[in-house]
């Protein structure tokens, strides 16, 4: 039996900052300069074929990768029982996708989908190959390996998409570009991994791990519904432009959110296993590791709040000029999700999966009414606004479950929020007022980009710098060889 590594987290976070960030500006980089030689039509025949995808795509594994990663101990028979298992259930759903490639192209009123789609499904034999390599990597704590094929995946993504796209290839490139970064970056964790799985599975061991991993997809599944039946409802109703203005304003502003959240959570699931029945320790883990999200992520989304619609104006041709007024409505919403999605380390580590699909499942009902609602008011923006409302008005009650769950109190988890909280309020304010202050001298769209962000910047890192609170002292410490300060529980049991 192979039990877990005592391996570090500080440096299994110091890695995936490393590699998630460079990953974070390769692919970013990418998508803007994307803006240069795709048209939206192209962006939107991609979404919704991600879209289509992205649903099978969740039961690639069957959430099997984070059993092997929650489990206490592992041995070959069970890690090679998974990855059969996986591989064949991989085939299974890349034949499947071909064969209801028509219907989708249907439902989703897009008839290229039925020749994206075949193509597309072979990113799911590409994962199963890949799941139980990087579960046995992260497991182990070795986020070096990770980290090198996550940029590998995303310099191989960027290359291969632009040379395509600026030879005319449109959605092709976006497909072809998909796939070759998937294939290298699965070479990469195996040639990493020196793992190899023997000629044998066991059903059993594969029935074991089904209980905690059926819930744990159905709660995937309803997760994955709130973020992409938005892009449905847009396909059907308004159309592959109005999708690819749309997907382009998320790209933008939550791609970036969701990757630097993915660095922290990859370690924060296996800690928080660990402590599944110490919850003075649980607790203290998670809500530091929450303010260092939230420190990280906050700027990045205010900043697109203040001046999203000028970088669209600076590096985008005309034709995505009307994706600006999404990215405001859009930073708010990404900002909520960035408390919502840490949740989910509290259900996976405390082995509670059934009640995060039921909020799950409460919550994707809930947004759906509520996006439909708004894009038949105001198109792709009174989505946004519907979206952001019912958010903001579950999120106390999406928040107390889990938080019941390790006995933390809401008003400690907001206190630990609080400085960061005033300080990126007024930062935003000093970035406004400077960017009315330039507009009113007539400046061009560059130097009100260059002037509200820097104000913004410089304000919120003055403040921390002022204050050195927590989170920035741990966000720090990823860069530097000095260990963390242990965690320590100042909250009381609710």
């Amino acid at each position: 039996m192979t039990p877990r590594s005592t391996g570090s987290a500080r440096g299994g976070a110091r890695w995936n900052a490393i590699g998630q960030g460079g990953e974070i500006l390769i692919r970013y980089v990418a998508t803007l300069a994307l803006l240069r030689v795709l048209a939206p039509a192209d962006m939107g025949l991609m979404s919704a074929a991600i879209v289509v995808t992205g649903i099978l795509e969740i039961f690639t594994g069957l959430g099997t990768g984070t059993a092997i990663i929650q489990r206490e101990s592992v041995d070959q028979r069970f890690l090679s029982s998974i990855f059969w298992f996986n591989l064949l259930l991989s085939v299974a759903l890349a034949l499947l996708i071909g064969g209801l490639a028509p219907l989708a192209a249907a439902a989703m009123k897009q008839p290229e989908l039925g020749e994206v789609l075949p193509v597309l499904g072979l990113s799911f034999i590409i994962s199963g190959l890949t799941i139980v390599q990087r579960s046995r990597l992260a497991r182990d704590l070795d986020f070096r390996s990770i980290a090198i094929a996550a940029l590998l995946r995303a310099v191989t993504y960027g290359v291969v998409t632009y040379v395509l796209a600026a030879r005319g290839h449109g959605t092709w490139a976006l497909v072809y570009g998909t796939l070759a970064s998937q294939l290298l970056g699965t070479i990469a964790l195996w040639v990493s991994g020196q793992w190899m799985p023997s000629l044998r599975m066991s059903y059993s061991d594969v029935r074991g791990v089904m209980a905690f991993s059926t819930n744990l997809v159905g709660s995937q599944l309803a997760s994955y519904l709130i973020s992409n039946l938005d892009r449905i409802i847009i396909s059907r109703l308004i159309g592959k432009e109005a999708l690819g203005l749309y997907t382009m304003a998320n790209r933008l502003v939550l791609f970036p959110i969701r990757s630097i959240t993915q660095v922290l959570m990859g370690v924060l699931v296996p800690v928080l296993s660990r402590l599944q029945n110490d919850n003075p320790r649980f607790r203290a883990h998670y809500v530091r590791s929450n303010a260092a999200i939230f420190a990280l992520t906050a700027p990045i989304l205010t900043g697109a709040i203040v001046a999203g619609d000028l970088l669209i104006q600076v590096l985008a041709k005309s034709a995505w000029y009307a994706a600006g007024p999404l990215i405001a409505w859009l930073a708010p919403l990404a900002l909520l999700k960035t408390l919502l999605n840490t949740t989910g380390s509290i259900y996976v580590a405390k082995g509670a999966t059934g009640l995060m699909f039921f909020w799950s499942v409460a919550l994707a009902l809930a947004t759906t009414a509520s996006q439909l609602l708004g894009a038949l008011w105001g198109g792709t923006v009174g989505l946004a606004i519907g979206a952001l409302a019912v958010n903001l008005v579950l999120l106390p009650v999406i928040l107390r479950v889990p938080f019941d769950l390790i006995e933390l109190r809401r008003s400690d988890y907001w206190r630990a929020l609080r400085f960061l909280v005033l300080s990126i309020s007024l930062a935003t304010a000093v970035a406004l007022g400077v960017r009315v202050l330039l507009e009113r001298a007539g400046l061009a769209p560059l130097w009100l980009l260059l002037g509200s962000c820097g104000a913004l910047a410089g304000v919120y890192v003055g403040l921390l710098l002022w204050r050195m609170p927590p989170a920035a002292r741990d966000l720090l410490s990823l860069f530097h060889r000095t260990p963390l300060a242990p965690a320590q529980d100042t909250a009381e049991p609710a």
